[in-house]
């Protein structure tokens, strides 16, 4: 088979998994270039790719909006420790 030579060299030995990530033994290049299962299979490996990141963009957002409602409780600390130390007048001078 011949495969064009602008297609970068890690994609032509690309080994294709299925979906609990196990080795097929089928590389790309075994795939006729002008057939629709090679198109079928390029767009499995692209939504799984694309699965996997929105996962994990998911999981990433979750854990900074936990993040960011920890810190407004630590910050509302702070702000009650510093008003309990120093004059009202200079406490809302601060809060401006």
């Amino acid at each position: 088979m011949c495969v064009p030579s602008n297609i970068p060299s890690s994609l032509k030995t690309f080994r294709l998994c299925d979906a609990v990530g196990f080795r097929r033994g089928l590389y790309i290049s075994d795939i006729p270039l002008h057939d629709a299962t090679r198109d079928l299979v390029l767009m499995s490996e692209q939504f799984e790719a694309d699965y996997k990141l929105t996962r994990n963009l998911e999981l990433l957002t979750d854990k900074l909006q936990q993040t960011y409602r920890e810190l407004e409780g630590e910050k509302q600390k702070t702000d009650r420790l510093l008003a309990f130390f120093i004059e009202r007048s200079i406490y809302l001078s601060t809060m401006i």
